[in-house]
């Protein structure tokens, strides 16, 4: 049972014939298989706009009648504007095909606005056409993601700083261009069943972790996880396996590596299709951190294992003063810096953003404390001693 409080970076190693395992994982070899990767969406007149007659007839073959335009904002919720394929179709013959979304999208939580955002202004939410994806979980549907840009160039530029999907695009090309190195990023979606919600939630079982009952032929849980993986599969996303966790009603879904930008936005589609199933059977699908007080851990969004080429990490953030870094050529110290004391704070923005999540960390049923872990064979950290909050 993997711990949802933690993240692992493992690296990439040398190993014997005699003692290797698993499967073996590359930049160069894993692909999001996207509707792309099929050449549907790669054909395109010599302006560069995409070829309207190939791409309506490739959709139509598909059944493809709506296409979601799909972001998420800081508070982690997905948006989309979904549109007909014909006016999709008609979009990708312009120049820059995307959609206008008012500015201040990305300074709202709920309908509340975030101090120095405002209600003028738009920008352009420009398609990527090489995440394009059919949805296993709507029939007739597509999705797609876009990049936010400004409608026109402010000081000879387009990007916006604020972009999530640009940030994540650039930081991964620093880190290939300046630290020659290249990350593969796996996610394990945890993830709650419930059957209801009010007055009082309640989950479908209790069974536990790995359990076979938690899979009982003709119940209705098992077919909601059948059929996540059936549309995971329409939709492109390598499914690796998925099983019961501890908690009542929790499973666990996991997905093959890809780059980070791709993992992301697998995993964004991973955790739509787990709700919309969970919808269709009349249950609520959850990621909320801890629904259980006296029980184990609820789900903490993903627990995520990376491989890192060309560098080693044992780091324990718990001490910063206890850095050790094997010996081990091509050592890039400027990575290892970041993850150095001083970087802390960081993590806990990224990891612990709501106070229930602080609550993960406070030593529970299992003895288990929450760390960030990087290094390898960390899949499950017990504590023997009272730890420090």
């Amino acid at each position: 049972m993997s711990s949802p409080t933690e993240t692992i970076m493992h690296a990439t190693t040398q190993s014997s014939p005699l003692v290797d395992f698993g499967i073996t994982y590359a930049p160069t070899t894993v692909s999001p298989r996207t509707l792309a990767e099929d050449g549907i969406l790669a054909h395109t007149h010599p302006t560069g706009s995409v070829s309207r007659p190939r791409l309506s007839q490739s959709l139509e073959d598909l059944g493809v009648k709506f296409v979601r335009i799909q972001w998420v904002d800081f508070s982690n919720f997905v948006h989309c504007r979904v549109l007909p394929i014909s006016h999709f179709c008609k979009l990708l013959r312009s120049s820059r095909p995307g959609v206008t979304i008012v500015k201040v999208v990305l300074g709202l939580v709920f309908l509340t606005m975030a101090e120095g955002f405002g209600a003028t202004g738009e920008y352009l939410l420009v398609l990527d056409l090489a995440t394009v994806r059919v949805c296993g979980y709507a029939p007739g549907h597509a999705a797609v993601f876009g990049y936010f840009q400004e409608k026109y160039p402010l000081g000879g530029r387009l990007d916006v700083p604020l972009c999530p999907r640009t940030n994540l695009k650039r930081i991964v090309k620093y880190v290939a261009e300046e630290l020659k190195t290249e990350f593969l990023v796996g996610f394990e979606t945890e993830f709650i069943l419930l059957t209801t919600t009010r007055p009082s939630i309640q989950a479908p079982n209790n069974h536990g972790w790995s359990k076979t009952a938690a899979f009982a032929s003709g119940t209705s849980e098992l077919k909601v996880l059948e059929e996540i993986a059936d549309a995971l599969a329409t939709s492109g996303i390598e499914l690796q396996m998925f099983h019961s966790e501890a908690a009542p009603g929790q499973y666990e879904v996991v997905t093959g590596p890809l780059t980070p930008l791709e993992a992301a936005d697998a995993l964004v589609h991973t955790r739509e299709t787990i709700y919309n199933i969970a919808s269709k059977h009349g249950m609520r699908a959850t990621l909320a951190p801890r629904l259980y007080a006296d029980s184990f851990y609820g789900p903490l969004l993903c627990y995520q294992p990376s491989s890192i080429r060309a560098a080693t990490y044992n780091i324990n953030l718990k001490n910063s003063n206890s850095l050790v870094f094997p010996p081990f050529p091509a050592q890039p110290q400027q990575m290892a810096s970041c993850y150095s004391g001083g970087h802390r704070r960081l993590y806990c923005m990224q990891w612990l953003t709501k106070m229930r999540k602080y609550m993960k960390g406070l030593k529970a049923i299992t003895g288990t404390v929450g760390w960030i872990l990087i290094g390898n064979g960390n899949g499950t950290v017990w504590k023997g001693r009272e730890g420090k909050r």
